[in-house]
């Protein structure tokens, strides 16, 4: 499934623990491509560890990117996802990748980042490992 990033709030955020930590509220609006809308606001004090991408591997896919805001709300979007297990890990996932899309990161390397993620990280899906699953919400409106 595809999804599109409509509208966002803008991305203030500062390191802290090899974390980025928002600075201030984030809204995000995301739709996919059957019209449903996805309403996400991610708390002030939300924690990120970005994309997870091994330091030899950052040349293929950057793990934050300060020019690219939509790489970095795309990490965010998918690490609360995961934290709160809000929605299935798949349309999490097909999120992620669309989301990379739609920051202008073509079809393999969008794709290659899903397979990591299935591959190494599946198993944080429901965890919530720097205490963000209440630092958020989501709306959906089918």
């Amino acid at each position: 499934m595809h999804f599109y990033i409509q509208h966002f709030s803008n991305l203030a955020y500062h390191k802290e623990d090899g974390l980025y930590v928002l600075d201030n509220d984030l809204y995000v609006i995301v739709e996919n491509e059957t019209g449903a809308v996805y309403v996400f606001t991610l708390y002030k004090g939300f924690k990120c560890n970005g994309g997870s991408v091994p330091r030899p591997f950052r040349w293929f896919m950057p793990s934050w990117d300060d020019d690219v805001p939509l790489l970095n709300i795309a990490y965010c979007l998918h690490d609360w996802l995961y934290a709160s297990a809000e929605l299935p890990k798949k349309i999490a996932d097909d999120m992620l990748r669309g989301l990379l899309r739609d920051a202008g990161y073509n079809r393999f390397h969008a794709s290659t980042v899903c397979w990591a993620v299935n591959t190494f990280a599946k198993s944080h899906y429901g965890k919530d490992e720097y205490g963000v699953a209440k630092l958020g919400k989501l709306e959906v409106t089918p």
